[in-house]
């Protein structure tokens, strides 16, 4: 068994006393001191950061606690009214602020950046009370929150996103921690949303739509490639004392990418084969990054591609899996051979990944396209919005017959007397 630190002190201090480097009397003052200051102890008080039974633990308990909450709240959002909803936020941040900076004075660091990332989690239904309050929040349109083309509740959205980010940026400024990223990705993605639809209001349809909802996801992704890069130059990594805080921003850029992607694509038509180069893509970047979400990613993208090609485009061809098999061994095949024939190659490649610093372009370069096809697609919003008035119409004809269908069904008519 491996002894201890506090051993290993007492054994270095036995052996100065024997080699004549410190008297008796002096051995015996410095295990006296360190005992008194603790300056080793055998283990720390929390666990190492990673993914450990503690980790897990800690997200268990955080996915309780905002479950817990938006199941009270949704429960009882009438009958607790706005001032009541502002007192239940009020209070339950304060108790988690307080249990913050008690368990990271007593060296629970990990246990207090999440019980503070809970406490920002709040900040959105306080938003939303004082809006109501001071009249802000337009009465009577809690049930269509949702409805893109109100520019007004747009707006109010942008204030309870902007409230949300800068409470997380305050807290991360007294307390840095890889927790608070979180809610920062999740507001930073729907600040955008929203500004783009109280500025567009009714005109954010079709084509111009969709691609601004695709720079949304690759502006979160920008975003995290200038955290990379800091995080590069600073020489911190996933291993490092305080995380990755460029993880929760990719993860939230690129889940949002591939959703807008995924309904650009479905309308593309011979432009839907870009997916394979997209997926190829982010899985050269994840080899630069050494980044498994963006070889997840890159992995669904080209498996998602593989299925198109198998159940739609080649559907009548049987060699296809022939195909694709041989292609698999061929390409597996291809990689011993390089490993056996050039593997210095193999090795400086495998060293330098990662190690160099991410270039503002690669991700700064997409959201510009995406942004510039989005201009071009202005031209096109008058024909979009007539199409979409026209649907919106044949589906209110289409409810409304079916619901005067329902009616009379329900009223349950008397079926016409048979003669007798």
């Amino acid at each position: 068994m491996t002894p201890s630190h506090s051993d290993q002190v007492g054994t270095l201090i036995d052996v100065a006393a024997e080699r004549g480097i410190v008297t008796a009397a002096q051995r015996d003052v410095l295990r006296a001191l360190s005992a008194e200051l603790r300056l080793a102890p055998d283990a720390p008080v929390e666990a190492a950061r990673g993914l450990n039974s503690v980790t897990v633990a800690y997200a268990i308990g955080a996915i309780l606690v905002v479950f817990a909450s938006v199941w009270f709240l949704a429960d009882r959002w009438d009958a607790l009214g706005p001032w009541g909803v502002l007192l239940f936020a009020a209070v339950y941040a304060g108790l988690l602020i307080g249990s913050s900076i008690w368990l990271e004075r007593r060296g629970y660091r990990q246990a207090s950046a999440i019980a503070l990332m809970l406490a920002v989690a709040l900040a959105p239904v306080a938003a939303w009370s004082l809006e109501v309050i001071t009249g802000f929040w337009p009465a009577g349109v809690q049930s269509s929150w949702l409805d893109d083309s109100n520019q007004w509740m747009s707006v109010c959205w942008v204030i309870v996103d902007l409230t949300t980010l800068l409470a997380a940026l305050l807290a991360a400024r007294r307390r840095p921690s890889v927790a608070l990223t979180i809610p920062m990705a999740v507001m930073l993605w729907g600040l955008w949303l929203h500004t783009s639809r109280a500025v567009a209001g009714e005109y954010l349809v079709g084509s111009l739509d969709r691609w601004l909802f695709l720079a949304n996801g690759l502006m979160v992704c920008m975003v995290a490639g200038e955290v990379e890069r800091r995080q590069i130059s600073a020489g911190s990594s996933e291993q490092g004392r305080e995380g990755d805080y460029a993880f929760f921003f990719w993860l939230v850029g690129l889940f949002a990418f591939a959703v807008a992607y995924m309904g650009i694509w479905a309308r593309a038509g011979v432009w839907r084969h870009s997916m394979v180069v997209v997926a190829l893509m982010l899985v050269v970047l994840s080899l630069f990054l050494k980044r498994r979400t963006h070889l997840a990613f890159g992995l669904l993208g080209l498996f998602g591609y593989l299925s198109y090609l198998a159940l739609d485009v080649f559907r009548q061809y049987l060699s296809l899996p022939a195909i694709l098999g041989t292609l698999g061994i061929l390409l597996i095949v291809a990689t011993v051979w390089i490993q056996r024939r050039f593997p210095r190659l193999v090795e400086r490649v495998n060293a330098e990944r990662g190690s160099a610093t991410l270039r503002p372009m690669v991700t700064r370069a997409p959201l510009i396209l995406a942004l510039g096809i989005a201009l071009l697609s202005i031209t096109d919003v008058k024909d979009d919005m007539e199409q979409y008035a026209f649907s919106r119409r044949v589906q209110i004809l289409r409810q409304h017959s079916g619901s005067a269908r329902a009616r009379r069904v329900g009223q349950g008519a008397m079926p016409p007397a048979r003669s007798r």
